[in-house]
């Protein structure tokens, strides 16, 4: 688990300092700093990176949340959703997290925490709805 949470950190970091971000991106950088096929399968896994989508379209931000949010954080968490990264139910979670706390304005790196804890729990998620399975197989 400790390799895939710096894998996923990793991916947040990079996702902000690149300006194009694809899956192949992804895992090609996670592979040249030292992550093997299997782990960099699981961290694609839990991301909703999908090419054959179609674009899903812009969030707009209210009032209230472009007051909140640092014109950078509202455009790190628009690049989560337009690279696929994310979908907009787990968008949504993470802004309704953050909206949740009590700071006067949300920047990118707080954002990029919320993303990871919101990453982490869908593959919690994942492991235990693939646990359910494995009493199956016998």
């Amino acid at each position: 688990m400790e390799k895939f949470v710096i894998a996923l950190n990793l991916v947040i970091d990079y996702i902000d300092s690149s300006d194009k971000v694809s899956e192949k991106d992804l895992a090609d950088y996670l592979q040249s700093t030292g992550f093997e096929d299997n782990e960099i399968r699981q961290v694609l896994a839990v991301l909703d990176m999908n090419s054959f989508a179609p674009f899903a379209g812009y969030r707009y931000f209210s009032r209230k949340e472009r007051n909140i949010f640092t014109d950078e954080s509202m455009n790190y968490l628009q690049k989560l959703h337009i690279t696929g990264v994310m979908d907009m139910v787990s968008l949504e979670t993470v802004i309704e997290s953050l909206l949740d706390t009590d700071n006067y304005r949300i920047g990118v790196e707080q954002v990029k925490n919320h993303v990871l804890f919101c990453l982490m729990e869908k593959k919690s998620l994942f492991a235990e709805s693939a646990g359910d399975y494995e009493e199956y197989d016998h």
